[in-house]
């Protein structure tokens, strides 16, 4: 995952614990309804169409508005981000790679996250907007990773091992406009190293 908003990730992630708490003990205490009206002045959910007698059932809701549009803002945001990536073959010292091409701020901020497993073969390249001092990291990441940083012209800069479930930064050793996270060991294990070139980058995605 990129590591560009490290701390707005940590803040949001804490107030999404906390409003999901909530949003668990609506549902569990509250009977099922098949729609909802909102009235500010009396702070009242009406709760229509109940399924057993098909009435309006006004509800007396604890703290302001601010708090019943947080429950819906985290209802809609709950669902992880299913954004179609583009899907494209690269060319590493005579293997192939088969890589989802993360080139939108969604993607890259999205990365691999939550994500069970991954095939031997496959990866995510990330392609930056411009060259840098880009970083990755692994929170909320399951599957051990290596990442290579490659500079715009397709040469790797350094590849780095990553651990599940951690914060820890690995920047790119020089200015990168592409990064290639794999299946833990599976540059190494081709004996892939600094200095190679990667084909195929010529028909990504431009980066938005």
């Amino acid at each position: 995952m990129l590591d560009k908003e490290f701390l707005c990730h940590l803040t949001f992630t804490s107030l999404m614990s906390l409003l999901r708490g909530g949003l668990h003990h609506f549902y569990r205490t509250w009977p099922r309804y098949n729609s909802l009206e909102w009235s500010g002045h009396s702070r009242l959910l009406r709760l229509a169409l109940h399924p057993k007698n098909r009435k309006l059932h006004p509800i007396q809701l604890p703290g302001s508005g601010w708090h019943i549009l947080a429950i819906f803002f985290v209802f809609l945001l709950s669902s992880p981000v299913n954004a179609e990536m583009p899907v494209r073959q690269l060319g590493i010292s005579g293997h192939t790679l088969r890589v989802e091409v993360a080139h939108t701020q969604i993607t890259r901020s999205q990365g691999l996250m939550s994500r069970p497993s991954m095939d031997g073969n496959d990866g995510m390249l990330f392609v930056f907007p411009e060259a840098g001092r880009h970083s990755m990291w692994m929170m909320n990441t399951d599957i051990p990773l290596s990442v290579a940083f490659l500079d715009e012209k397709g040469v790797i800069l350094n590849i780095a091992d990553m651990t599940p479930h951690t914060a820890t930064a690995h920047r790119s050793a020089g200015a990168a406009k592409y990064a290639i996270e794999t299946n833990l060991g599976w540059f190494s294990t081709r004996n892939i190293k600094a200095g190679e070139r990667v084909l195929g980058l010529d028909k990504m995605p431009v980066a938005e």
